[in-house]
């Protein structure tokens, strides 16, 4: 466990009374970074520990989000034999969670946050809609006479990290995953635990378990040689993309509707992530 220094703990132990301030104040830093699971191992053995970090940054450079109850709305193991649990942590800590994986084959932990609040000035709202590529938002906000105006935005998280466990003899037996329910997921159409760099892997969007057109989604790599990728969604809600590089990658997209009945929020988006290991291609 990776404890934090003596004011950093002290803000951290604070943080559940004050996270109502908390998220107001962070909402702006927030609003237009990704939001990610980052595991100790992607390919552990059966038996073994797993410690979860939670990360916030932007072009696979982030910061350490400590465990915050309030902030949770599901963080769970989903095991081979889909039984659910929940992952455990101590608040206000980095990893935001540790456990044992006993089962080997392909698992998932999977995260949904809580709705925050961020207000944003017309101009950086349209450079973040231009950077997520949500032109329709954009087009839509002119047409009701509101690109100049500020822009109150509602948002949430989704994030999801794929663990291969190794039986003794360190395979792993697997299958495509099945979506877990998560307001925006990413779901491979592959055993990624099978899978190996160079090979084209397709990737369902779910908006609320089904398939969502038009997005624009991003594949990033932390290896040398992995090139950043993105693709739209076609009207099954898949993308294709050649990974061509071993090791950690990271799949991303953002959805964004109007917003209705809210008192300070006229848009809501819906941030996904999906992060694995992809293994060295095959000689």
């Amino acid at each position: 466990m990776i404890r934090l220094r003596p004011a950093r703990l002290r803000a951290a132990l604070l943080a559940p009374a004050l996270a109502p301030l908390l998220a107001l104040a962070l909402a702006p830093a927030l609003a237009a970074h990704d939001y990610w699971l980052e595991l100790s191992r992607y390919r552990p053995e059966a038996g073994g520990g797993l410690l979860v970090s939670h990360r916030v940054g932007e072009k696979l450079d982030g910061e350490a989000v400590p465990r915050n109850p309030l902030a949770i709305v599901r963080f769970d193991l989903i095991a081979a034999d889909g039984t659910s649990t929940p992952v455990p942590g101590r608040d206000g800590f980095d990893p935001a969670g540790f456990l044992k994986v006993d089962t080997a084959g392909q698992a998932r932990i999977v995260f949904q946050s809580t709705r925050s609040f961020v207000e944003l000035l017309p101009e950086k709202f349209s450079a973040y809609l231009a950077l997520e590529g949500l032109e329709k938002v954009e087009r839509e906000r002119q047409r009701l006479g509101k690109g100049k105006e500020l822009a109150r935005e509602a948002f949430s998280r989704s994030a999801a990290a794929l663990v291969c466990i190794g039986g003794k003899d360190g395979s792993v037996a697997a299958a495509a995953p099945l979506p877990v329910g998560l307001d925006l997921e990413i779901v491979p159409d592959v055993d990624l635990c099978a899978s190996h760099a160079g090979e084209e892997i397709a990737f369902r969007i779910l908006f609320r378990g089904k398939p969502i057109e038009g997005l624009l989604v991003m594949a990033l790599s932390r290896t040398p040689g992995g090139t950043p990728l993105s693709a739209r969604s076609d009207r099954r809600g898949r993308v294709r993309f050649k990974l061509s590089a071993p090791g950690f990658w990271l799949i991303k997209a953002v959805e964004m509707r109007p917003l209705a009945g809210v008192a300070n929020a006229d848009w809501e988006s819906f941030w996904a992530s999906l992060t694995f290991e992809m293994r060295q291609s095959v000689p």
